[in-house]
């Protein structure tokens, strides 16, 4: 090994920043260094080789024919830091440990231990790495790789305290540490960066390009990739307590198990992201902008999404805790199929196609939310407020809000002020719940009551006008399942329309055309309608159903003591049930079960005819008047010369209808019209009874 010369003082080399900065948009790491000359320029403190101006980690820099033979680079660096450990002036110390614009075929620092009683980093700033091994290394400081160039593969394996990548330009890298208090990789031009199974105090990727990140099982108490580039990042069963994703450009994210006590995304672009089984403890995705998410089995406490745009994405089985807000979001398929909320905010939101199958709402509001056509609430459960007022303003300027199946404890379900809003609440539980509309509106009209139940669901305050529609709360204009499908049938219409003009998602919202791209695609779905939907969206609902839908309505209004109500739907309730009979005496197997049927069928309309079913006293009146006078013709026309005063057959039929309230009426010779009279007696005595039973329900209704 040559030795180091003594008759020059220190080796020529010399680096200028200005070079390097001339080629980049960064400034260089030396800028504001002292160490500096007064023509901005940074020299070599190191003594030169022997037979060379160079020392021994700039010879790199000379034409090969130049360069001494016989260097040991590594091991050259390892005695110079000996040696600067050993030295008592502090700057000279630290003059002795910059090996700035260095060049290394390969660095080998590995089973060191690099020590020392200063804080004075290892500076590596601006050098040439072509391979960088740190395999079992102990570095006590900082390792300052600021501006270096590393081309091959590197590996910091031990213990570290600070890594400094700022401006690096890197290869694949991976940091195997057990503790590493700082990782700076900020505006780094990277290719594949591991930290799996590092414990790292703070990690800095900001602005950074990079391939790959990897992060699967680390433990970072701070990260920080602010406007960073990734292609693929991945953070499986990484555990981060605070970590900055603002404006952050991810190709694929993965994150599966993940957990975070705070994670901020906002104005991310991310193509695709996967969160499986991740946690977060204060989650903000404000404005980002996915391309497609899936956020499967997670768990979020304080979930902000506002302003978001999300093309494609799933929240399958996830846990908003506290606050979910959703507000001013762009969803284009979204899924939160059996998500658990406690508050979530949805107001002013665009939802293309999006699901909620099964979830689970504390409180949810959905006021000025834009639909696009239709909001599907199937099956949901919201335990105290659910409050809804679609915005029509886009095409197709109506809306169907389905909430088949579900259960709404209480909110507002409001009409907009323009254009249409059908809500469907077939199957649902409704309780508090209340139906707005402006004054003109029939909202009747505009709900599909069928086997609906109604647990505190007060009818007297509600904007539902019942006795205008005789309180058949099932009727609905002809149309009203067919422009429910239609509206259904839209979201994907819009989406065949963005896919055929190759328009990306969020790219016409952005440009201020997506009003006309909504325009064109309700345009599609008129033009061909059959293609997207085939006719209404349900059946026509048969007796039984109906019955049953009655029924619920009559029990709900007993609950709340609105007895007026409870009154006429079992009115209706009874009026379907005679129409079930006739339908099962239509597909009776056998003349006996026709038979059966029939008769209760007709029992059904007596019933019906005579008393109201127990609600109309008048009916009672009218058919006790009727039998009166049916008995004083019978009697004229059996006995004509009974009586000379065709009045007198009517006192007879009257005294007679009375005979058991007021005693016995009159006896006739003949037989015959004894016999008519006792008869009318049992049936006045009959009718008598059904009036006051029928009197005293009405009255206490």
């Amino acid at each position: 090994m040559n030795d180091v010369a003594t008759e020059q003082p220190t080796c020529t080399f010399a680096f200028d920043p200005g070079e390097w900065e001339a080629d980049r948009e960064l400034e260089s790491p030396l800028r504001g260094d002292d160490s500096l000359t007064d023509d901005g320029q940074w020299e070599c403190p190191h003594d030169p080789v022997s037979g060379s101006d160079h020392c021994p980690f700039h010879l790199l820099h000379l034409p090969p024919a130049e360069r001494p033979d016989g260097i040991d680079q590594s091991e050259a660096l390892l005695r110079v830091l000996k040696e600067a450990a050993e030295c008592d002036d502090r700057t000279e110390r630290r003059r002795k440990k910059q090996f700035v614009g260095a060049a290394f075929d390969t660095l080998r620092l590995d089973s060191v231990v690099i020590d020392a009683d200063d804080n004075y980093p290892l500076d590596l700033r601006h050098a040439t790495i072509g391979s960088l091994d740190c395999t079992n290394a102990t570095v006590t400081h900082e390792m300052d790789l600021s501006g270096a160039t590393i081309s091959g593969e590197s590996r910091l394996h031990g213990t570290f305290e600070s890594v400094r990548c700022f401006g690096t330009t890197v290869g694949d890298l991976t940091l195997d540490v057990s503790r590493l208090d700082d990782a700076v990789f900020a505006s780094a031009d990277c290719g594949t960066v591991s930290f799996e199974d590092a414990t790292v105090e703070r990690v800095d990727f900001r602005d950074a390009d990079a391939e790959c990140v990897a992060f699967d099982r680390a433990s970072i108490r701070r990260a920080t990739f602010d406007e960073a580039t990734i292609d693929t990042a991945r953070f499986s069963f990484a555990d981060i307590r605070l970590c900055d994703f603002d404006d952050v450009t991810f190709g694929v994210g993965n994150f599966y198990f993940a957990s975070f006590e705070e994670a901020d995304f906002r104005g991310a672009t991310i193509d695709r992201a996967v969160f499986k089984d991740t946690t977060f403890d204060g989650a903000y995705f404000n404005d980002v902008s996915f391309a497609l998410a899936n956020f499967i089995h997670t768990s979020i406490s304080r979930a902000h999404f506002s302003g978001a745009s999300l093309g494609e994405v799933s929240f399958y089985e996830s846990t908003f805790e506290f606050e979910a807000d959703f507000s001013d979001t762009h969803l284009g398929w979204a899924s939160f199929q059996d998500c658990t909320f406690d508050a979530a905010d949805f107001s002013g939101a665009v939802l293309e196609q999006a699901v909620f199958r099964g979830a689970t709402f504390e409180e949810a509001d959905f006021r000025g939310v834009d639909p696009a056509g239709a909001l599907n609430l199937k099956e949901t459960t919201v335990e105290r407020r659910l409050r809804v007022r679609p915005d029509v303003t886009r095409a197709p300027n109506d809306s169907y809000v389905c909430l088949q199946g579900s259960t709404i404890a209480g909110g507002c379900l409001e009409q907009p002020t323009d254009g249409t809003a059908i809500y469907d609440v077939a199957g649902a539980t409704l309780g508090t719940v209340e139906f707005a509309a402006p004054d003109e509106v029939d909202v009747l009209s505009r709900i599909r009551f069928y086997r609906t139940r109604f647990d505190a669901f007060d009818y007297r305050d509600d904007d539902i006008d019942l006795a205008a529609n005789q309180f058949e709360i099932h009727r609905n204009p002809d149309d009203l399942g067919e422009r429910a499908s239609s509206l259904a049938s839209y979201g994907l219409a819009l989406t065949e329309t963005r896919r055929d003009e190759e328009s990306e998602f969020g790219h016409a919202f952005e440009s201020g055309g997506y009003e006309e791209l909504r325009d064109r695609a309700a345009e599609r779905l008129a033009r061909d309608p059959d293609r997207y939907h085939d006719g209404g969206l349900w059946d026509e609902p048969d007796a039984e159903g109906l019955e049953s839908t009655y029924l619920y309505a009559k029990n709900g209004a007993s609950k709340i003591n609105d007895n007026q109500s409870a009154a006429e739907f079992f009115r209706l309730e009874m009026s379907h049930r005679r129409g079930r009979y006739a339908e099962l005496a239509a597909d009776a197997n056998s003349r006996i079960e026709w038979a059966s049927y029939r008769r209760r069928w007709a029992s059904n309309l007596v019933l019906d005819w005579v008393t109201g079913y127990g609600e109309r006293p008048s009916n009672v009146v009218g058919t006790s008047m009727l039998a009166v006078a049916l008995f004083a013709a019978l009697y004229y026309v059996l006995a004509p010369g009974l009586y000379e005063n065709p009045l007198n057959y009517g006192i007879l039929s009257i005294g007679s209808f009375v005979t058991l309230l007021l005693g016995q009426a009159s006896k006739v010779s003949i037989p015959l019209i004894n016999f008519l009279s006792q008869v009318e007696a049992f049936l006045g005595a009959f009718l008598i009874a059904l009036f006051v039973f029928t009197l005293t329900r009405s009255i206490n209704r």
